[in-house]
């Protein structure tokens, strides 16, 4: 056996204990250096001291940050101050000493999130802490991988494919096994077998589930060559990350102990976001020292599409039933007016664990609502009412925001718009009018109407 201190773990993950490793597991239980000697509670910190950290925090806020007795769940409403409090129960943690940065997993869902919460621990602390683990799911499951993919018959350099490559290899597969991408496109395919690796199916398992199913037997057939091809080119998507890792967790319980050791701290934000294979590698993970805190808004699940399980957090206590409850419910946000017209909506959701917002803001302006014949009227109302304003009233054009559900919905907005000379941009996707396919068929009815043109 041979001795190192990475254990067989990436190269940038800092250690606080030796490990010792042999060629079957890839490592052996962890032997603890001395505990971090905790401050006083008016000891300093940096910036903040441990009493000054949690004196502005209100009484449920100040309580989740303190809670050490055992697993959390925290259900904050929106503008409640939800990222607050992780933020502030990590920097809280690390003030008191109880644990080191290594200690501590923090997972949320986007890169710009997970680097806006650890900038706001940096900046409570007065320090950087670059030992600290906040990241998204798939980032701390790539750098788990990364020491010990070959567990999983993968190599360590394995590459990681973007969206863009798992299309052109999900398409190369489409027509190697003769499927019509007419009537079966590669990107709803490619969605099937996403939400197979969500459910933590593999390819056998997944046939077996659907058998007789047309659909989706030929979903089977292209996951199972997909899965092949990814392996002989040494590459994973982004649900291979999640679902290779709770496989390794599975199947070498000495690599999933190594990580209960190391990671005593867990939190995971926007936790309604979660889905199966996600909470399962939480549980996993938390299974044993129980020390986990999620926060979440179940009234603020609206990603089902995309494998969100709100289950995950309306029933966080079938599988820790000893859990604390911690309502985060005064908005800082939204006028009351606002908060009581959401309100009235939300409770008439019959799953949903139930809070009672509430805000010390001013009333406001009294919610208006419009019920239009179609969405003909409901975009000629929006642009009168913003042209009303405008010209009567001083707004500008860019003091106004119009959201849609779908972005098939922005045609008919967009039309009324230029007809009615409103100025307008579109975020976060291309207008109707800008799109290519739009751009080339009006050209071919311009051709069509002025054939002289060139």
């Amino acid at each position: 056996m041979g001795r190192a201190s990475n254990g067989g773990l990436p190269k940038d993950l800092p250690m606080d204990k030796t490990v010792t490793i042999n060629e079957s597991t890839g490592l052996s239980g962890p032997r603890e250096h001395a505990q971090p000697r905790a401050l006083s509670a008016g000891g300093t910190m940096g910036r903040l001291s441990v009493q000054a950290l949690v004196k502005d925090l209100n009484p449920s806020q100040r309580e989740a940050v303190e809670y050490r007795g055992g697993p959390l769940l925290v259900l904050a409403g929106a503008g409640s101050g939800k990222t607050r409090v992780v933020t502030y129960r990590i920097a809280h943690l690390l003030a008191t000493g109880e644990v080191r940065p290594w200690n501590i997993l923090a997972m949320t869902f986007t890169n710009k999130a997970a680097r806006e919460m650890k900038d706001r621990v940096w900046g409570l602390l007065g320090r950087n802490e670059p030992e600290l683990w906040v990241s998204t799911f798939h980032s701390v499951c790539a750098r788990i991988l990364r020491g010990h993919a070959h567990l999983v018959g993968y190599p360590r350099e394995f590459t990681i494919l973007d969206q863009a490559d798992q299309h052109a290899l999900a398409k190369e597969c489409c027509r190697e096994l003769n499927l019509d991408t007419e009537r079966f496109p590669v990107g709803l395919l490619l969605q099937h077998v996403s939400n197979a690796k969500q459910a933590f199916l593999s390819p056998g398992q997944y046939r077996s589930c659907w058998e007789g199913d047309y659909l989706r037997g030929r979903v089977a057939g292209l996951y199972e060559h997909y899965q092949e091809k990814l392996r002989r080119i040494q590459a994973m998507d982004f649900d291979d990350l999640l679902f290779w890792v709770l496989t390794l967790f599975l199947e070498h319980q000495q690599v999933l102990e190594f990580y209960r050791t190391r990671w005593t701290q867990l939190l995971v934000d926007e936790f309604q976001d979660t889905n199966h294979i996600q909470y399962r590698i939480v549980k996993a993970l938390a299974e044993e020292h129980r020390q986990i805190c999620v926060v979440g808004d179940d009234d603020q699940s609206i990603y089902s599409w995309r494998g969100a399980d709100p289950t995950n957090i309306l029933e966080f206590d079938r599988d820790f039933p000893e859990v604390k409850v911690i309502r985060l419910e005064q908005n800082y946000r939204s006028t009351s007016n606002i908060i009581q017209a959401a309100s009235g909506l939300i409770q008439q959701n019959t799953m949903r664990r139930g809070k009672q917002l509430w805000t010390a803001n001013a009333p406001g302006d009294r919610v208006a609502v419009y019920l239009a014949k179609d969405e003909r009227e409901e975009a000629e109302f929006v642009a009168n009412e913003i042209r009303h304003l405008v010209l009567r009233e001083g707004f500008r054009a860019n003091d106004f925001a119009v959201f849609y559900r779908t972005h098939a919905q922005s045609r008919v907005l967009e039309e009324e718009f230029l007809d009615s000379r409103v100025p307008f941009a579109i975020y976060g996707s291309v207008g109707f009018y800008e799109r290519k396919e739009v751009k080339d068929v009006l050209a071919y009815l311009r051709a069509l109407v002025h054939p002289g043109e060139t």
